[in-house]
C-alpha cells in the first residue's frame, strides 16, 4: 500500500513539476510576441508621425 502511495505521489509530483515547466514556456512565448508586438507597433507609430511632421513642414514651407 505505501509503494504505491509513494509512487502515485511521485507521478503527481512529475507531472506539477511538467505543468510548471509548460506553463513558463508558453508565459515566456507570449512575453515575447506582445514584446514584439508592442515594438511593431511603435516603430510603425513613429514612422508615420515623422512623415506627417514632413508633410507639415512642406505645407508651412510652401503655404
Amino acid at each position: 500500500m505505501s509503494w504505491s502511495t509513494s509512487k502515485l505521489f511521485a507521478l503527481i509530483r512529475n507531472v506539477i513539476i511538467e505543468l510548471i515547466g509548460v506553463a513558463h514556456h508558453v508565459w515566456m512565448i507570449a512575453n515575447l510576441q506582445a514584446r514584439d508586438a508592442f515594438n511593431r507597433t511603435s516603430f510603425r507609430d513613429m514612422r508615420s508621425f515623422s512623415v506627417h511632421r514632413r508633410a507639415v513642414r512642406q505645407e508651412t514651407e510652401h503655404g
